[in-house]
């Protein structure tokens, strides 16, 4: 049974309360700097964001966007898997949301498939604040037709828990390559909502897909 309503906005304060009620007082107590988690969330440094994604996922290297050569980049890589491990697991559901040209996710996406992110995936407990545009169902002028991932968590890493990181978003960070499976498809209007649940595999001898473009990707 999934809790899919395609008409909700934002949690309501109770709510959140709820959600986060399970990491109340467990900031990390650590004085572990996480030098490179914070270049990942920091608005400061977004381009660094940007070339971390576009390393991880192999998008063609192109001079005007990457300051950084892929040893460096790689090494950026390692040292966020490695901060990672400083983190509980958050089990349970995370939220998020992005905007694509594509409006026919349903048909490169299906119920059953293998689905992997290259870079890291980020999401948030709660579909409120840092995720505004929840549950939109119009597509956007500009950015185009909304996706929202309503994701069953087993590893990912609920990182504003450290001192160094804090997040509105609260957010929950997924190592790069993990891969998930689809429970659910569902097309509102000119939205989607995708239910997935990470797999727990770190190979798959069947076909895997891009969780965004649904094209074909070698593990």
């Amino acid at each position: 049974m999934f809790d899919f309503n395609p008409d909700y906005r934002v949690m309501n304060r109770f709510q959140r309360k709820r959600a986060v009620t399970k990491y109340s007082g467990k900031e990390l107590k650590s004085d572990y700097d996480f030098k490179y988690l914070r270049s990942w969330v920091s608005a400061s440094q977004t381009s660094n964001f940007g070339e971390i994604s576009r390393y991880a996922r192999k998008t063609t290297k192109s001079d005007e966007f990457q300051s950084k050569s892929d040893e460096q980049l790689e090494k950026i890589c390692n040292e966020i898997s490695s901060e990672l491990k400083h983190f509980p697991n958050h089990i349970g559901k995370c939220y998020r949301v992005i905007f694509s040209q594509d409006n026919n996710y349903e048909e490169r996406i299906k119920k059953g498939d293998f689905v992997i992110e290259k870079s890291f995936l980020a999401a948030s407990i709660y579909r409120g604040d840092g995720i505004s545009t929840w549950g939109s169902k119009t597509r956007h002028p500009m950015q185009g037709y909304c996706l929202h991932f309503i994701i069953e968590s087993l590893t990912g890493k609920p990182i504003f828990l450290g001192k160094t990181l804090n997040s509105k978003e609260k957010e929950i960070l997924f190592n790069r390559n993990t891969i998930f499976k689809i429970k659910e498809v569902k097309k509102v209007k000119e939205s989607f909502f995708i239910y997935m649940e990470e797999s727990g595999l770190s190979s798959s001898n069947t076909k895997v897909k891009d969780i965004f473009t649904g094209n074909n990707v070698d593990i």
